[in-house]
């Protein structure tokens, strides 16, 4: 069986381009690290694109709504992920692949809860969930 590696001990020690390219080098031998890596470029630059046109979208031709209501879908996300990340990042890992494919999970709950809503306080919840899981 492979060690597992010591994730803080291997965290590369330095500045800038240096320090980036020892990371990339740890998550380049690591198929687990690597896979989701990549599978976040690619889920996250559609998201990107498809969560800020659609939730205008959502907040104006389904809501009725302005720009208060997408500022309020984006406001819930904001929220969502500054609560995610102080949670995660006081956290100790030691189930990285586990943690990430539990945040695709969280993540796909709380588009399909977006998906469903019918009324702008539901869009926020579904916009908060989403963040607490993803990018």
């Amino acid at each position: 069986p492979q060690a597992r590696p010591q994730w803080r001990q291997d965290l590369p020690r330095g500045r800038g381009v240096q320090s980036d390219g020892k990371a990339a080098g740890l998550v380049r031998r690591n198929v687990v690290l690597s896979f989701f890596l990549m599978n976040q470029v690619i889920s996250n630059t559609a998201w990107a694109a498809t969560f800020q046109v659609g939730a205008a979208l959502l907040a104006s031709r389904v809501f009725g709504g302005n720009v208060g209501s997408y500022g309020l879908i984006l406001g819930a996300y904001g929220a969502g992920n500054i609560l995610s990340n102080i949670v995660i990042g006081n956290l100790t890992i030691t189930r990285p692949a586990l943690l990430l494919s539990s945040a695709r999970l969280v993540q796909g709950a709380g588009i399909f809860v977006i998906a469903l809503s019918g009324s702008l306080p539901l869009a926020m919840v579904g916009s908060f969930i989403v963040a607490i899981g993803g990018p």
